[in-house]
């Protein structure tokens, strides 16, 4: 179950699929944080606002929640460029 306060502002698509893929999971924010290497405040900025990530930091959450950079995005029907 979520805890914490609530946020002032409509999270971000982005943000709001980190949070339900985040629960889905059963982790807390402080444990993708670590996994992540970030702060836990960090982190909940991440699902708040919209931020500028690092190429890395997409990497780390996308193996960290066992799935596809484009899953994590929100990417549907990707194509291949040539």
């Amino acid at each position: 179950m979520p805890s914490g306060r609530p946020s002032k502002f409509k999270r971000s698509s982005f943000g709001t699929r980190l949070f339900k893929i985040r629960i889905e999971k059963g982790l807390s924010q402080r444990q993708v944080a670590e996994s992540v290497g970030v702060s836990q405040q960090a982190y909940a900025g991440w699902e708040r606002t919209t931020v500028a990530f690092r190429p890395e930091q997409i990497v780390n959450l996308a193996k960290n929640f066992k799935m596809t950079i484009d899953a994590l995005l929100g990417v549907k029907n990707a194509t291949k460029s040539k």
